[in-house]
């Protein structure tokens, strides 16, 4: 199954990197926080998708949610599902994305699927499908089967978090540069040593020679959609195909 690969960063990294990556890596496309949201408050990403799009970026909208761990806000259920959702759909329009465009709720807790959390998902998706977008479910690859239950129609972008013991990068990459990547691998397995390829390369999987390790605190956090597989569309937006 053919990948391609993409990264995202809580915050906008700047035009410069923007820029560098797209020269020098094999990096396609980007994840894009719409906010302020419940648990994401930055809005450092609002406001470029259209140069985004126009460098050649595909673009996969973020929406960080209501959560039940780690940091956040708190309370998902049925009430805050309806108006999350109209905030995404606003956000998004804000930003002049298309219509019928894959945004995707991120859910960052593993299992049990609360039965709140299953209300909030639920009417956080028929918020979407009413302001005449896709909704999608970025999600624990624990969890990825029984939302798709839950939702059939939503797009699954699930992930499994794997950190080498010495992840490593070219040294060439800018400081600025060291992201959390997302590769969306044709086995849908994790790498064993992730890094970033020039972007001249065949391969669309993030794998390269070992390299200066980086320092602990620039440790990148690689996660992997399982089970998916993404393409650009006309819109500029990645799209990962459900089970």
């Amino acid at each position: 199954m053919t990948g391609f690969a993409g990264f995202d960063r809580s915050d906008y990294p700047g035009d410069s990197v923007i820029a560098w990556l797209k020269a020098n890596t094999n990096l396609v496309w980007c994840g894009y926080y719409l906010a302020p949201a419940p648990s994401h408050q930055s809005a450092s990403w609002m406001g470029n998708r259209a140069a985004l799009v126009a460098a050649g970026w595909g673009i996969a909208p973020l929406y960080v949610g209501r959560q039940i761990t780690g940091p956040g806000a708190r309370s998902p259920n049925a009430q805050n599902g309806t108006d999350d959702g109209n905030n995404a759909v606003q956000l998004l329009s804000s930003e002049g994305f298309p219509a019928n465009t894959a945004v995707y709720l991120d859910l960052e807790n593993g299992p049990p699927l609360t039965s709140d959390q299953e209300d909030y998902i639920a009417n956080w998706c028929t918020q979407i499908r009413a302001g005449a977008y896709t909704p999608g479910i970025y999600c624990s690859h624990l969890l990825a089967e029984t939302v798709h239950n839950l939702q059939t129609d939503a797009q699954i972008w699930a992930f499994k978090v794997t950190i080498p013991a010495r992840p490593l990068i070219p040294p060439s990459i800018p400081p600025a540069a060291v992201i959390r990547v997302r590769v969306p691998g044709s086995s849908g397995r994790s790498a064993s040593s992730p890094s970033i390829l020039p972007s001249a390369a065949p391969s669309r999987s993030i794998s390269a020679p070992a390299r200066s390790p980086i320092p602990a605190h620039q440790t990148p956090k690689i996660r992997y959609p399982e089970n998916a597989r993404t393409s650009p569309t006309a819109s500029h937006t990645c799209c990962l195909a459900q089970r």
